[in-house]
C-alpha cells in the first residue's frame, strides 16, 4: 500500500489500546513560515511507524489544531499552497504534547515531485509540474474530506432536478429545501474508491442507470491516478488566474463508465474551485446530452473547503412528468434533451461562529380579494417544490433560498388549498441569483371556490365536504378502500352508511364532494388492505369542510 493510499483512510485497528495511550493528543500552532501569520484549514495527519493515519484533524481559524496521537510516531501537516511538513511525536508520557510548526509556501503552486504516469499515456514535457499541481489540488481534495469529519458545519441544503430542452432551457425544475442539522457525509451522490475499481461512476438499479460523481475519496486514490492520463490546462480569459489538470481514462472498457474532466485551481488564492468531468462509455443519447457534471468548492474564512454547489447530467428523453400535491405538474415545452440532478448549500454555520448564505433569489406576492384589498386568507406555495408561506398581517408572503429558474407559483385558498385541491391557475416567474421578485395577485373566495368545486350549491342548511387521501409523499392516494358513516346525534352511534368504496378517483378525493347537512356527525375510515385503518370524526357546522388524511407508507 503506497503512502498516498494510507493518508485516505483511518487504520481499521483504532479501536482497542491502553487508556493512557487513548488519552494522549498533540496540539499546537501552525504558521505561516515568511510571515509568521496562522495558517487556517491545514491537514494535521497522525502516522504510525508504517506510515499508516491513525487520526487526522484540520486547524482552525486561527491556526490551532488537536489530533488524537495514540500509537503515531509522526505528525504531517499538509496544505495547499505550502510545502507539506512531517515532525516526530517527541516521547514521554504526557498526555498532551504540544507541537508547533511553520509552513513554507511554494512558488507558483509548484514543488518538485514524484511522476507517477500510467505507462499507456504519452509522454509530456509538463508532467512534472503538471503532477506538483495535481498534488496540491490532492491536498485540497483532503482538506474537504477531512473538514466534513472533523469540523461538519450546520446547514440547509437544497437539491433539485431540472429537465432541460433541446435548446438547453430548463422546461421544468423540482426543488426540496431541507435543514439537515450536522452530517458528515458527502453533499452529492458518489462512488466509493473500492466501487470505481469494481464498476466505473455508473450503477443500474430498479431499471435506471444512477450516475454518480468523482468526489474526493476517488480522486485522491492511487487507482485513480494509475487509470488516467493527466496534462496542464490553462484557464485562459474565461478563468483568469486558474490553471487546470486535466484527466483522460488511459484504458476504455467495453460497458464500463468511467469520467474525463478537469480539476480548477485558483493559484492566486490557494484555493480548490471546481472539478468538472463528463461521462465516457455512454450511450449515444447521453452524449448529445453532454451527460458529466460539475462540483464547485468554497473556501471559508476558517480554513474549511466546502461543496456549495454540484449538478450531474444525463440523457432524459423519455423523462417522466413531475408531479406534486396538486398533481402531475404540466409540461408546455417539447421534449426533453437532459436531465440534471443538482444540490445547493442555503446557509452554513460552524461552532467557532462563522457562517455562511449563498445569494439566492427571493418572492414577494401581495394577495389582495376581488375588491383590491389586502387579504391574509390564502398560502403560497411554488409548484414540485416543499417551498410555502403564508401572509403576514398585511397579506404579503415571503419565500426565499430560491436556487435560480422558473418557477410557477400557486396562491391556494384555506380550504381546498390546505389538501392540494382545485389550484388557479399558477403565475409563471423566473428567479436570479440575489434578486427579488415582487408580485401581486388576486386571491380567490374559498367558499365560492369550494361551491365550484362541488358542482355549485347554495342550501343555507347544506354542509358539503371534501375528503382527500393522500400518501406520505402528498400524492393522491388511489388503492385505498373508504367508507362514511354518520348520524344527526353527536356521540351517538354512526348507524348510517352514507358511501363506501374502492377508491375511485384519480385526484384522491371520496366521491369529489360529499353533501351532507349542517349539524351531521360523521365518521371516515380509509385503509390499504393489511394496513392500519386510519380514522377520522368531523361535527359539520360549516358551509364547507375540506379534510386531508394521510395513509401510512404500505
Amino acid at each position: 500500500m503506497t503512502i498516498v493510499r494510507r493518508l485516505l483512510a483511518l487504520v481499521a485497528t483504532l479501536g482497542v489500546a491502553a487508556p493512557s495511550a487513548m488519552a494522549q493528543t498533540a496540539r499546537g500552532l501552525v504558521r505561516d513560515n515568511d510571515t509568521g501569520a496562522p495558517l487556517a484549514g491545514v491537514v494535521v495527519l497522525a502516522l504510525d511507524s508504517a506510515a499508516g493515519v491513525r487520526a487526522r484533524s484540520v486547524a482552525s481559524a486561527v491556526g490551532e489544531y488537536r489530533v488524537s496521537v495514540a500509537r503515531a510516531v509522526k505528525l504531517r501537516f499538509v496544505r495547499i499552497g505550502y510545502r507539506p511538513e512531517e515532525i516526530d511525536i517527541p516521547s514521554g508520557e504526557a498526555d498532551t504534547k504540544t507541537i508547533d510548526v511553520a509552513m513554507h509556501a511554494l512558488t507558483q503552486m509548484l514543488a518538485p515531485v514524484e511522476v507517477r504516469a500510467n505507462a499507456k499515456c504519452p509522454k509530456r514535457d509538463d508532467a512534472s509540474s503538471t503532477f506538483a499541481l495535481w498534488d496540491q489540488a490532492r491536498a485540497a481534495l483532503l482538506n474537504a474530506v477531512v473538514a466534513r469529519e472533523a469540523n461538519p458545519p450546520r446547514s440547509i441544503r437544497l437539491i433539485y432536478k431540472r429537465l432541460r430542452s433541446l435548446d438547453d432551457a430548463i422546461v421544468e425544475q423540482l426543488v426540496q429545501i431541507d435543514s439537515t442539522a450536522v452530517t458528515t457525509r458527502p453533499f452529492l451522490a458518489v462512488l466509493s474508491s473500492e466501487d470505481f475499481a469494481r464498476g466505473g461512476f455508473a450503477r443500474d438499479s430498479s431499471g435506471l442507470r444512477q450516475y454518480l460523481a468523482p468526489y474526493a475519496d476517488v480522486l485522491l486514490d492511487d487507482a485513480f491516478m494509475s487509470a488516467h492520463c493527466f496534462r496542464s490546462r490553462d484557464g485562459g480569459s474565461a478563468r483568469p488566474k486558474q490553471v487546470g489538470v486535466a484527466f483522460e481514462t488511459a484504458r476504455r472498457q467495453r460497458g464500463r463508465i468511467d469520467v474525463d474532466g478537469v480539476v480548477w485551481v485558483d493559484t492566486s488564492a490557494r484555493t480548490l474551485v471546481e472539478v468538472e468531468f463528463r461521462y465516457v462509455g455512454v450511450s449515444d443519447a447521453a452524449t448529445r446530452a453532454r451527460s458529466g457534471g460539475e462540483i464547485w468548492f468554497r473556501q471559508m474564512s476558517n480554513g474549511l473547503l466546502i461543496i456549495d454547489r454540484w449538478h450531474i447530467r444525463s440523457s432524459g428523453a423519455n423523462e417522466r412528468p413531475g408531479h406534486d400535491e396538486f398533481g402531475v405538474i404540466p409540461r408546455d415545452e417539447g421534449p426533453i434533451q437532459a436531465i440534471e440532478y443538482g444540490g445547493q448549500v442555503v446557509e452554513a454555520a460552524w461552532p467557532d461562529g462563522l457562517s455562511w448564505r449563498a445569494p439566492l433569489g427571493r418572492l414577494t406576492v401581495r394577495g389582495e380579494d376581488s375588491s383590491g384589498h389586502p387579504t391574509t386568507a390564502f398560502e403560497l406555495r411554488l409548484r414540485g417544490t416543499n417551498y410555502a408561506a403564508r401572509p403576514d398581517e398585511r397579506g404579503v408572503a415571503q419565500i426565499g433560498s430560491l436556487l435560480p429558474g422558473p418557477y410557477r407559483a400557486v396562491v391556494a385558498d384555506t380550504l381546498l388549498g390546505r389538501i392540494g385541491l382545485a389550484p388557479p391557475t399558477p403565475t409563471r416567474f423566473v428567479v436570479s441569483p440575489d434578486t427579488l421578485v415582487d408580485q401581486r395577485v388576486t386571491v380567490r373566495d374559498a367558499v365560492q371556490n369550494f361551491r365550484e368545486f362541488c358542482g355549485g350549491g347554495g342550501d343555507p342548511n347544506e354542509a358539503l365536504l371534501v375528503v382527500r387521501v393522500r400518501t406520505p409523499e402528498g400524492l393522491p392516494a388511489t388503492d385505498a378502500a373508504w367508507e362514511v358513516r354518520r348520524t344527526r346525534a353527536p356521540g351517538r352511534d354512526y348507524d348510517e352508511q352514507f358511501a363506501h368504496a374502492r377508491h375511485p378517483s384519480p385526484d384522491g378525493t371520496l366521491l369529489g364532494c360529499l353533501r351532507m347537512r349542517k349539524g351531521d356527525a360523521v365518521r371516515i375510515a380509509v385503509w390499504r388492505e393489511g394496513q392500519p385503518i386510519v380514522i377520522r370524526e368531523r361535527v359539520l357546522t360549516s358551509d364547507a369542510t375540506a379534510l386531508g388524511i394521510v395513509l401510512p407508507t404500505p
